[in-house]
């Protein structure tokens, strides 16, 4: 009788653990994702057995596209790729930027390659998440077990690309994230890499920004940011505990959108995603918009970084419609455009078409037909009063009139 009743209780408890896996598994797996992963080998197995098929149309431009497409050496300027962006402010500039660069293996990884790779293709903007883990300093992602990544290599590559590419500037934004870690912590580690400290700039609190030809010619191309931990804002604020001149309060200079949007839908909505929502007491020098979706509710889509709304949201078209609505509906111009899983779409190629209006200049682009453009610039006054009567909009206004006006404005 005792082994009759032992056996039906291990059974329970093997038919509990399988259905907690169940779920578990239901809940957390991005199941869009693998879907379409499974349908993209499908295709491409198709494809191999069948030469005659056509090939299965990815989320990026048909062609190759060479983020510098600068002059050649002696023959002009060059800054970020483009000689027109060498006499455009820092604060002028688009940088294609990687949110969360550091965190590019699963699980929940916002990233399929890693932050290098995404230099070389045309980003120059990082986001990295610092921790202090059993007492190390690492780059992670919410948890210690999470995107790790060492501090010292990181900035190491980030280095070592700049040595390759003296006419390129980087600008990093570290958030101070678990154990409560400083700017002093980190700078102290990564200033003994050798041309770390000649390159990073110092910005005079209430000055202007440089002009990008500035920041090349003074070998200063790195800007460090921060944001959260330590309160290191204000016009001492380099001299508090834990701080450093070295890096800069990012919420002193710059307003941002919502940190990251559940949906496309949420994302499309320019009432919900493009007000500022951080950075409101800021001198309003930057504006950075977040573009992906991160899923908090589980269910069929799972947790985390969505690969398969970065399909949608880093393609020209979006990101050209996205822009020009943030835009309008802030009257700042975008500085810091960030993504999720960067190998996907035309985000780099994006920005340097961006730069190069900015810059009044012709550059040699081809052609590629954005079909929203009229829809969004025919649109009449009413029809978007109608659509932006939100709660926000008034604090929009408010923070718009307290802009500090650039000099040549």
């Amino acid at each position: 009788m005792c082994s009759c009743k032992c056996t039906f209780t291990k059974i329970a408890l093997v038919f509990t653990v399988l259905i907690g896996a169940g779920l578990l598994t239901y809940f957390l797996v991005p199941w869009d994702d693998v879907w379409d992963d499974i349908k993209e080998n499908i295709d491409g197995n198709k494809n191999e057995s069948n030469p005659t098929s056509p090939p299965t149309p990815k989320a990026s431009s048909p062609y190759k596209f060479e983020f510098m497409q600068c002059p050649e050496k002696d023959e002009g300027d060059c800054c970020n790729g483009l000689e027109t962006n060498c006499k455009l402010l820092v604060n002028e500039t688009m940088f294609a930027t990687m949110n969360n660069a550091n965190h590019d293996k699963p699980p929940l990884a916002n990233h399929k390659e890693d932050f290098e790779g995404g230099l070389d293709a045309g980003y120059r903007g990082l986001n990295f998440d610092l921790c202090s883990c059993d007492d190390a300093l690492i780059f992670c992602h919410g948890d210690c077990a999470l995107g790790r990544k060492s501090v010292k290599d990181a900035f190491t590559k980030v280095n070592n690309f700049l040595n390759k590419n003296p006419t390129e500037v980087i600008i990093l934004n570290i958030e101070m994230s678990i154990g409560n870690p400083t700017p002093q912590d980190m700078w102290t580690l990564v200033s003994s890499i050798k041309g770390i400290e000649e390159k990073t700039y110092e910005h005079d609190d209430g000055g202007s920004w440089p002009t990008m030809k500035e920041m090349v010619d003074d070998g200063k191309q790195l800007i460090i940011f921060k944001h959260n931990g330590s309160d290191c804002s204000g016009k001492n604020g380099c001299t508090k505990r834990g701080c450093t001149p070295k890096i800069i309060e990012f919420f002193d200079y710059t307003v941002g959108t919502k940190h990251s949007f559940e949906t496309i839908s949420d994302i499309e909505n320019r009432g919900y995603s493009c007000p500022v929502y951080r950075g409101e007491d800021s001198t309003k020098e930057f504006y950075s918009v977040n573009n992906f979706v991160t899923h908090t509710e589980g269910g069929g889509h799972g947790y985390g970084p969505s690969e398969t709304s970065a399909k949608t949201l880093n393609c020209m078209e979006f990101l050209h419609d996205r822009t020009k609505k943030c835009e309008k509906k802030t009257g700042f111009k975008i500085n810091m455009l960030q993504v999720d899983f960067w190998h996907i779409g035309d985000l780099p190629e994006f920005v340097q078409r961006e730069n190069c209006a900015r810059g009044n200049g012709i550059c040699d682009f081809p052609e590629i037909p954005i079909t929203n453009i009229t829809k969004e610039e025919t649109e009449t006054d009413s029809e978007v009063e109608v659509e932006e009567e939100t709660e926000v909009d008034t604090n929009v206004e408010k923070i718009k009139s307290q802009r500090i006006r650039k000099p040549d404005e």
